[in-house]
């Protein structure tokens, strides 16, 4: 079982266009069949000049959200999604029923539903394999290795294909190339793809044989940190550390799947793989911000230079959108060790405090909401010399058409589906 949403809407009057401000309340649980809907009330508001009839400017809506289901009745809405509305569904089930259901019964149920219709006239066959192309496209485009990918054999996606071949055949005249890209062309590319993925592995795992015995034998070398540090003071810039940041986690984020939270919190097995690299990829910045400022062969105006340094490259990332990066280096920066370094933080300009301070207070999800989907960075900063340089950048960028995506920290969304699972 699982929560969804946007499944079925009734409404209590004819109109509902115009411009809408929506209220919505709780009104109870309904039950039909095998499902269990939360039933909402939803008042909107309509402007005078929507053409309302009789006059009214308030309408009552009454929605229904699938609350709890068995795996058939959820299935078969899913295969049965029509309103652009509702697409919504798709995404919250596709990130969720591994919980209680494996894809292999996903699959067989989705053919149960399209047998179920051989009676049915040609028109309500064609709707639903249209439904049902949907929801394979948007399957396989999302959670393809997770699902799909399980070489050599790939025994499910070869059980699609032969279904949508079938499906077709059952269909006289429906045209696949409608738009451009049909389903079976979509499906064969994923087999080909298979293919070369596996040709990327076997050669990667040719040329990842490291001549010692573990990273951490280097990492722990001194001699390794005092270089890191002159490194980074002396040649690195901030903006170019900061990019380097960003783009390994961006990477480690664009492998990371909702549903590889969900496993993270829920299973009691460990992290999935994305999930623990998200999290080692955060403590080695951690620890890099400690073994380039402790480095014992810094003097004391170097480690100044070098905490104020930290905190630009910070700076950077919160220009960048790279909030997990800006997280682990206000944690880094904030702990005892480096806190306790009294003499040290007196020689880092003002400023550089100011602006460190104002970095912790960060609310990240809030930030995310505000920022997230933007195609530059609009957080402005309540100090005049960061702000100053960082809207001269803001506005380089824009001229050049760039697009800045954003990376959001992990933990934030990890501690709140611990609270919401207990």
């Amino acid at each position: 079982m699982v929560m969804l949403s946007s499944v079925t809407s009734q409404s209590a009057s004819a109109n509902s266009s115009g411009d809408e401000t929506e209220n919505k309340r709780e009104w109870g649980i309904e039950r039909h069949d095998d499902v269990i809907y939360a039933v909402m009330l939803k008042r909107i508001h309509q402007s005078p000049h929507s053409g309302a009839s009789d006059g009214l400017l308030w309408e009552t809506h009454k929605v229904r959200y699938i609350k709890a289901a068995t795996l058939q009745h959820l299935v078969a809405h899913l295969c049965n999604i029509d309103d652009v509305g509702e697409r919504n569904y798709v995404t919250v089930f596709l990130a969720t029923y591994r919980s209680f259901a494996t894809a292999d019964d996903v699959v067989k149920l989705v053919i149960e539903e399209w047998n179920k219709t051989k009676k049915d006239s040609a028109q309500k066959r064609i709707s639903l394999f249209r439904s049902i192309e949907r929801l394979l496209r948007t399957w396989l485009k999302r959670h393809f290795n997770d699902d799909f990918y399980h070489p050599p054999e790939c025994a499910l996606l070869h059980k699609l294909l032969r279904f949508v071949n079938d499906c077709l055949n059952d269909i006289p005249g429906y045209d696949i190339t409608t738009k451009g890209d049909d389903i079976i062309t979509f499906l064969r590319s994923k087999v080909n793809e298979v293919e070369l993925q596996r040709f990327q592995e076997k050669c990667l795992e040719e040329l990842n044989y490291l001549p010692f015995s573990s990273i951490d034998d280097v990492t722990n070398d001194p001699i390794v940190n005092d270089n890191a540090a002159k490194t980074l003071l002396d040649i690195f810039t901030s903006v170019h550390v900061a990019e380097q940041l960003t783009i390994k986690d961006a990477n480690l984020f664009m492998r990371t799947v909702p549903h590889h939270c969900l496993t993270a919190v829920r299973s009691s097995k460990g992290k999935p793989p994305s999930v623990r690299a998200t999290i080692d990829e955060f403590n080695k910045v951690v620890y890099c911000v400690l073994g380039t400022t402790l480095c014992t062969t810094l003097k004391l105006q170097q480690r100044s230079k070098m905490l104020s340094k930290w905190i630009e490259i910070a700076q950077e990332c919160r220009e960048l959108k790279n909030f997990s990066s800006l997280r682990a280096i206000v944690s880094g920066l904030q702990t005892h060790a480096l806190h306790r370094l009294k003499r040290a933080w007196q020689g880092v300009p003002h400023t550089h405090v100011e602006l460190l301070h104002e970095l912790s207070d960060i609310n990240m999800k809030d930030l995310i909401m505000k920022v997230g989907t933007a195609k530059v960075n609009t957080e402005r900063s309540g100090i005049m010399r960061w702000d100053k340089d960082a809207l001269s950048r803001r506005q380089r960028a824009a001229r050049s058409g760039i697009m800045l995506g954003t990376v959001p920290y992990l933990g934030s969304f990890l501690t709140d589906l611990t609270y919401l699972h207990t």
